[in-house]
């Protein structure tokens, strides 16, 4: 297994392997999380236990010695999922349990669980997908009690004290799936739930990018060809891109609100996504029914 940091081009130019040596007991990659130059990688502990520990390398990109291996403090038991680190802090999101976890994105520490879900005991019913907003990070929210499914909004937090609501859709609709770009944040709004995550229909909305709510102008960007909220498309720039079929994205132009068509290789479906830079959209490919093979693929924005 290997954590590679690339330049715009896909020029390697710092990266981690995972040992294969017995004797060496933190030899699992968890996640990784990269803003600026710094980047930091998360491993546990093979214990083969959802309570593993966790261990951290923080360092900046292209530094010549390895960084060393620091423990996570007090980490919340489960482990992490998705892990966007920002301009201060690193943020996970932890599951079971739902909560978006904080740390010093230089030193490892200053634990604080930003926020939390009460699951089976709601009313919060879950929390999920973060993105780094630079000094802040926003993900989404789930409250049980809505019919059919669950109620659905867009959070705001510096990681530390500051988490409150950043968008509440119109009855009868839902915010999900929020994406960064830079300049802009963009989202999907599910109108008229008929069953969980399933709507009538599903819109991709944008806006002009502030911390501040107030300052915010949404707008209608594009209809959705799916009837159900996918996963945050992947942004930067004042770039943003959306699956189209199994087959091709779009590529969004936020400032001019037009796109271009990027379609896979033949026998090539998308896979996962992996970002964005200033020129390429990134993402991973399978080949075939069997998913036999996977690609690296890389797509301009413009």
């Amino acid at each position: 297994m290997y954590m590679i940091v690339t330049d715009e081009s896909g020029r390697a130019i710092d990266g981690y392997r995972v040992s294969t040596q017995a004797s060496i007991e933190w030899c699992r990659d968890t996640c990784t999380g990269l803003w600026g130059d710094r980047f930091g990688i998360m491993v546990e502990r093979d214990k083969g236990a959802i309570e593993a520990d966790f261990g951290l390398l923080l360092s900046k990109v292209g530094q010549q010695q390895a960084p060393p291996l620091q423990q996570l403090a007090t980490p919340p038991i489960g482990g992490p999922q998705l892990c966007p680190m920002g301009t201060k802090r690193w943020a996970y999101w932890w599951v079971p349990g739902a909560r978006i976890v904080t740390i010093d994105n230089a030193t490892g520490g200053d634990l604080q669980v930003a926020a939390a879900s009460n699951e089976l005991s709601g009313p919060i019913w879950d929390l999920g997908f973060p993105v780094s907003a630079g000094d802040h990070f926003l993900f989404e929210r789930s409250i049980s009690g809505a019919s059919p499914g669950m109620h659905r909004e867009i959070m705001i937090t510096d990681g530390v004290a500051d988490t409150r609501t950043y968008l509440v859709p119109p009855a009868g609709s839902d915010y999900a799936a929020v994406s960064f770009a830079d300049t802009h944040v963009v989202w999907q709004k599910g109108i008229n739930p008929v069953a969980p995550n399933t709507y009538d229909s599903v819109e991709i909305w944008f806006s002009k990018y502030s911390p501040d709510p107030q300052k915010l102008v949404p707008e209608k960007l594009s209809e959705s060809e799916w009837k159900s909220m996918a996963i945050p498309g992947p942004a930067g720039w004042g770039h943003y891109a959306d699956f189209h079929a199994d087959s091709n994205l779009r590529v969004w132009n936020l400032t001019t609100k037009q796109s271009v068509t990027r379609t896979f290789p033949p026998g090539i479906t998308v896979w996962r996504t992996f970002g964005m830079t200033k020129t390429h959209v990134w993402t991973g490919g399978r080949e075939g029914t069997n998913n036999a093979g996977d690609y690296l693929l890389r797509f301009t924005v413009e």
